[in-house]
This record gives structure tokens, sequence and C-alpha cells, in this order.
């Protein structure tokens, strides 16, 4: 089944705040249509990244997310798996993608919650 829409969004917000937090620049700049200074390019990299690998978003929902199109997003985790091979970077990259999975997931339960009780009480 393809994910909703909501979930693309949750899920590519997760990944523009987690990158941004990262790499030290404002989570707006990852967002602009604008290419933006090299730190902005590989933190939107992490990102596009992120939510491709550790969330599974096709390249699509990807291109749709973050303005841009599939070749770039492709271009995108390219970039990103060859910085794998730095054990830092890797190591570094893997527990963002669990944090994220985690903070997901949270997220979820916290949603079904508010859906199951929407008014807070448990009548």
């Amino acid at each position: 089944m393809a994910p909703r829409r909501s979930d693309q969004f949750l899920s590519s917000a997760l990944c523009v705040a987690a990158a941004a937090a990262a790499c030290g620049v404002p989570p707006d700049a990852l967002r602009s249509a604008r290419r933006g200074r090299a730190n902005v390019a590989g933190a939107r990299h992490l990102a596009v990244y992120l939510d491709h690998v550790a969330f599974g978003a096709s390249l699509s929902a990807c291109a749709r997310a973050f303005a841009r199109d599939r070749a770039s997003i492709r271009h995108a985790c390219a970039r990103v798996e060859d910085r794998r091979d730095e054990e830092n970077f890797d190591r570094a990259v893997a527990a963002l993608e669990q944090a994220l999975r985690a903070q997901r997931r949270l997220i979820e339960t916290i949603a079904f919650s508010f859906s199951s009780h929407p008014t807070g009480d448990d009548s």
C-alpha cells in the first residue's frame, strides 16, 4: 500500500529537522527552491537520503516533498551513499536513521491515541 500524503509529510518533515540540526543549518533553507550554499545543499542531500532510505519514500515522493526533480533526488542519494564509506559519517547517518524511525513510531503511537480518543477522555 502506498503511503498517505500525511505520512509522507511527516517523514520528510522529520528528515528536514534532523538533517538541519545535524548540519547546523536552518530547516527553512532545506525547503528553499534555491540550491543554497554547499552546507545547505549537503544538509538537503542528507534529508532526502534519510527520507528515501530510512522511511522508504520513493524518489518521486521525495521529489515532490523537496520540490526537486527525480534526477536531483537520485544525485543527492548517491552523494550521501558515497560518503558512507567514511566511518564517522556512516556512524552518524546510521544513528540518525535509527533516531528518526523511533521518533516516527512515537508520533504515530500518539496520533493513534488521539484518533482513538479525540477528546482525551476514555469514555
